[in-house]
């Protein structure tokens, strides 16, 4: 018995010097240490939350010291340590973290690759050549069909003949004078030698999303206003020889990617939704080139209505011979002017036939219900143009020649 006591305090002396070791290396509290060394491991751990922390630095001392021995007494059964770690059973919660994922039946230090079947990106480039060789062919169809429209020729086999100028109907706007339309289109197809050139603009046409409001109520549906411009190209078949698309035309291309006007235009008469090039010829003597547009997009001037197709035949399209726009509104001007290179060149801008524009008297530009809208150019045989600011005097001049 005495001998038992005896061991117990011997035991209790060599964890006495332990404690005071561990607490003089970790900082850790003499009562601390005991009550973790002897708290039972069975109970939940009940003491203040700082504790955790300090039992977990407890043991990583003891990780970090396990090659130290213990010199205690030799009658010590084992190791403090070694008893101590047993002890602390409780874990800090980021061991598990430390401890990393368990190890697979693999063992492989880098991780797995995925494999992917199906149609992935890569496999998509596998036609590659096809998709280059077809755009290939895009270019080389549409270079031919760029060079095509500057290799476009008229060709007359004697004159003179004359060209009548129309644009800017707007067709479906309750400004729009159709009698006055109908009847100048009448005029050029019962005129001998004369041919319209349409400028653009037949149709109002309000239904792009930023003007569809313009068109909430239109004092004629969309598909009556293009009903009016077939009535307008009907009369015109087998007396035109070009049709140029205007920005109100071309709305449908841009909302619906179909033209309706390229439709209406009849077989064997020039059309482009934005610019058409050609070449008259008149004979074996006369070729003029001739150059038409909607509108132009640079210089224009409140003090030359045709300023834009002068600088065009000056800077942005030179070598031209006669140009032609209309878009303004702001009535029909007519121009031949001498080049500095030499040779005479013709500016003719056309007026519209929407008399009374909501547009133009928000703006306060001038309205005018009885002007010429429509102009005509006579070429003759020896390359002399001669302007006409009315179309009915056009017609009596073209009378004298054929009549």
């Amino acid at each position: 018995m005495d001998s038992e006591l005896a061991r117990l305090a011997s035991r209790a002396a060599e964890q006495a010097e332990t404690i005071k070791a561990l607490s003089r290396e970790t900082g850790i509290a003499d009562s601390s240490l005991h009550d973790a060394i002897n708290a039972d491991p069975d109970e939940s751990y009940k003491s203040h939350p700082n504790d955790k922390e300090k039992k977990y630095r407890l043991r990583q001392w003891l990780q970090e010291n396990q090659t130290d021995t213990y010199s205690g007494p030799a009658d010590a059964e084992r190791d403090p340590q070694e008893v101590t770690r047993e002890t602390l059973e409780v874990r800090h919660p980021a061991d598990k973290m430390r401890s990393g994922p368990p190890k697979t039946e693999h063992n492989n230090e880098d991780p797995p690759n995925p494999h992917i079947t199906g149609r992935v990106a890569g496999r998509q480039n596998e036609d590659r050549s096809d998709v280059v060789s077809r755009q290939r062919d895009l270019y080389a169809r549409r270079r031919e069909k760029e060079r095509a429209r500057r290799r476009q020729v008229v060709r007359f086999d004697y004159g003179p003949v004359c060209l009548a100028f129309q644009g800017d109907e707007h067709y479906g706007n309750s400004g729009c004078d159709i009698d006055h339309a109908l009847r100048d289109a009448e005029l050029i197809a019962s005129t001998p030698g004369m041919y319209a050139v349409k400028l653009g603009d037949f149709v109002d046409n309000f239904i792009v999303n930023y003007l569809e409001g313009k068109n909430a109520k239109p004092s004629l549906a969309i598909e009556e206003q293009w009903m009016c411009a077939q009535e307008h190209l009907d009369i015109l078949s087998g007396h035109s020889i070009a049709v140029v698309g205007g920005n109100h035309d071309g709305w449908s291309r841009l909302e619906t990617h179909l033209d309706p006007l390229r439709r209406m235009v009849g077989d064997g008469v020039l059309y482009d939704a934005d610019q058409i090039e050609f070449t008259l010829k008149i004979g074996s003597q006369v070729s003029k080139d001739v150059f038409l547009r909607h509108q132009y997009s640079k210089g224009h001037s409140q003090w030359n209505e045709t300023h834009e197709l002068e600088r065009a035949a000056k800077f942005d399209h030179p070598g031209r011979d006669i140009y032609a726009s209309a878009h303004d509104h702001s009535g029909l001007h007519m121009k031949v002017f001498a080049m500095k290179s030499g040779g005479y060149c013709a500016a003719i801008k056309t007026g519209t036939y929407k008399k009374f524009d909501d547009y133009a008297q928000r703006k306060g530009y001038p309205q005018y219900e009885n002007e010429e809208v429509a102009g005509a150019l006579t070429i003759h045989e020896d390359g002399t143009m001669v302007p006409h600011h009315s179309l009915k005097r056009a017609s009596e001049y073209m009378q004298k020649f054929y009549e």
